[in-house]
């Protein structure tokens, strides 16, 4: 289970709030038609996702590719349509009456040009009220996919290895460097979050890294899958993050 019953829209309300994170969170809103269009008139690639959604399931990228033509991008098939009314038609038959959510099309780091993110937990420990990264992975998309779900054809490589892959030529300085920055937005996500999800004590981020390397917070997973580090060929992060996990549940039984 990848979330609780709470709102990808309510996790991007609380940290907008906070003004270190604001240039980490992709312009967002809920879905409406004004705003759809909205959208695309100012960034011409969005990317429609359901409010309660999980596992990276129904997913859309509408993208503009001229006045008179668009590009609906679903799994690992594309549509074009000639209008707008009949791009909105589509959508709205397949979204129907779920909420769902328009986000910023963020151009992320590729692997053989499918699109990757990165998985980051944070967690406390027994012993402490302070928030620590306990583990990162990379996902990345399958062949044709826009989404970085493994269930789909994509895959879960260590973290450094995805970097090293998609930027052939960044030194260890750099990767020090990249993981520090990670750690430090994700770590302000998690006190901020806490000031809501008062009980939580583990969170599961996915971060996108774009083109110039900048950090986005995609989503935030509430009760993240610990599965994805088991499919590590090392296995240590998983029995770690694990341990903690339910070191605590064995505390507050």
């Amino acid at each position: 289970m990848e979330h609780l019953n709470q709102s990808k829209w309510k996790k991007n309300s609380i940290m907008i709030e906070n003004k270190e994170l604001q240039n980490h969170l992709p312009e967002t809103s809920e879905f409406s038609k004004s705003d759809l269009w909205s959208f695309v008139d100012k960034y011409r690639k969005v990317i429609l996702k359901p409010s309660n959604g999980s596992w990276g399931k129904d997913i859309f990228k509408l993208s503009m590719l001229s006045d008179d033509i668009y590009e609906i991008h679903f799994k690992d098939e594309k549509m074009h349509f000639a209008r707008r009314d009949e791009a909105f038609a589509y959508l709205k038959d397949k979204i129907a009456s779920r909420p769902y959510l328009i986000q910023r099309y963020i151009p992320l780091l590729t692997i053989n040009k499918s699109p990757l993110d990165i998985r980051v937990i944070t967690q406390k420990t027994n012993d402490s009220n302070t928030w620590m990264v306990t583990g990162k992975l990379a996902k990345v998309a399958g062949k044709g996919f826009i989404v970085t779900n493994y269930k789909s054809g994509g895959s879960i490589i260590p973290f450094d290895q995805a970097i090293r892959d998609s930027c052939s030529t960044i030194s260890s300085a750099e990767m020090e460097s990249l993981h520090s920055e990670i750690n430090r937005v994700t770590l302000i996500a998690s006190d901020c979050l806490e000031d809501y999800y008062k009980e939580q004590r583990i969170f599961g981020f996915d971060i996108g890294l774009d083109e110039q390397g900048h950090i986005w917070i995609i989503e935030v997973n509430l009760r993240p899958s610990l599965a994805l580090f088991y499919q590590l060929e090392n296995k240590s992060t998983y029995w770690s993050i694990k341990k903690i996990r339910n070191d605590w549940k064995k505390l507050n039984r």
